[in-house]
This record gives structure tokens, C-alpha cells and sequence, in this order.
């Protein structure tokens, strides 16, 4: 097989478009890629309140923060015309279960025709290597979200580009730990649906050496799933 070459050599001197990059997994996507000999790292988000919180966090010239949206063709082709991206980190998503579920337009619009135009642009502007960022709902989905992420894979996998498969980031934004906290911080009660239900966990550090990983690894048209360890919930109310 061919030699898989470091994290390094992959993206320096490049340009890098991190969708969704003010959002918790894209923001440290943008962190990780700082690390590295890069050229410039574009952030591509419709949040300008993140933006500008996090421009005044991470003080690095080679940072760009562009106001657009995945929805958008014409953003996103404006995009790829002022600048030559070489790789992209596909993170924009509807990714809240209930938020999805209520809104069920709101999230084909963001995470199936949104990865669509991210993925047919970065296609006509000959980016070698885009790295979609999934979730494990997207497996037999019973839901909006997953059923949404489960078409953005397809696409993905179809155009030959990759995707990295994730279960819950531990403490991620809206996710169960934080919600539960605040629950019971402020209500000092919980909102449980099933005690027994599993849910697999991984911490944010393991996502992002997972996606640097299938950078390194892509050759396109890949699913890339990290070995996660699973929790009951009722354990998780316990600790």
C-alpha cells in the first residue's frame, strides 16, 4: 500500500476550510491545524458573535474568519474563488436531537443540501481531500439528525471524499453531561427518558486525533469510526 505520510507534510504551507469552525469540534479542528506549518486556517461559519469571541481568543495571523452559510452556494462559491483551499473539515451541522426533531426543513437544508454544496464546490475547485464530520446516530436512524447525517455520509462517500464517524464529545455543547449539570443546577431535578439507555462517549482530545488520523489515512470515499466506550445513563446520573 502506499505510504501514509505525517500530519505535516499533509497540510503544510496549506490552505484549510473548517465549516462550522466557531462550533465545539470545528473550533478545535482550527486549534489542532494552528499547530502545524499551515498557510492559513479560513473559518466558515454564520455565528459573528463566535467569530468575533474567538478571533479575540486565538491571536494568529494565519486565522481567517469569513460570515457565510453552508446553505448558500453562491457564500461558498465565493469562497473557493478568493481563496485556493486544499483540504476542508466539513463541520457545519444542525446537530441538537430535539432541535432537528422540531425542525426537521431547518436540518435537510443545513445537513443534506448544505453538505451538498460543500461537497459539490469543493469537487469543481479540485480539493484533494474533504473530511466530513458524522455521528453515530447516523447508523439505522431513528431520528431527524441521524436520518439527516446519515444522507450527508452517503453523499460524501459518493463524491469520494471521507467521513469520521463520532458518538457523544464528551461536555460538548448540548450535550447530556452539560445539560445534566445545569439541571442540576438550577431545577435540582432530572429530565431522564430511559435510565438504561447506552451511549457511547469519547472526549474531545480522542475526536480530533481521530480526524487528524483519517486525514493522514483518507484515499476517499471512506467511514472512519473510533472504538468508543459506552455508558448507561442511569450510570452517568450515579457519578
Amino acid at each position: 500500500g502506499s505510504v501514509v505520510k505525517k500530519m505535516d507534510e499533509i497540510v503544510e504551507g496549506k490552505q484549510i476550510l473548517v465549516t462550522g469552525g466557531t462550533g465545539f469540534i470545528g473550533s478545535h479542528i482550527v486549534r489542532e491545524l494552528l499547530k502545524f506549518n499551515v498557510d492559513r486556517v479560513i473559518v466558515f461559519s454564520r455565528d459573528e458573535i463566535k467569530q468575533y469571541i474567538m478571533r479575540r481568543l486565538i491571536n494568529d495571523n494565519r486565522l481567517k474568519f469569513i460570515v457565510g452559510d453552508v446553505r448558500d452556494r453562491l457564500s461558498l462559491k465565493r469562497l473557493f474563488e478568493k481563496y485556493r483551499i486544499d483540504i476542508v473539515y466539513h463541520a457545519a451541522a444542525m446537530k441538537h436531537v430535539v432541535v432537528c426533531e422540531d425542525n426537521p426543513i431547518e436540518a435537510v437544508k443545513t445537513n443534506v443540501i448544505g453538505t451538498q454544496n460543500v461537497v459539490d464546490i469543493a469537487r469543481r475547485y479540485r480539493v484533494s481531500k474533504l473530511i466530513n464530520i458524522s455521528t453515530d446516530k447516523a447508523v439505522k436512524p431513528s431520528n431527524v439528525m441521524g436520518a439527516t447525517k446519515f444522507i450527508a455520509e452517503r453523499i460524501v462517500m459518493y463524491t469520494g471524499y471521507t467521513s469520521v464517524r463520532f458518538g457523544n464529545v464528551a461536555c460538548s455543547s448540548g450535550s447530556v453531561i452539560p445539560v445534566l449539570i445545569n439541571e442540576m443546577k438550577f431545577r435540582k431535578s432530572l429530565t431522564i427518558t430511559d435510565l438504561n439507555v447506552t451511549r457511547f462517549i469519547m472526549s474531545i482530545s480522542d475526536a480530533v486525533k481521530l480526524i487528524l488520523k483519517a486525514t493522514k489515512l483518507a484515499e476517499g470515499g471512506e467511514i472512519f469510526i473510533l472504538k468508543m466506550r459506552a455508558f448507561r445513563l442511569a450510570d452517568l446520573v450515579d457519578v
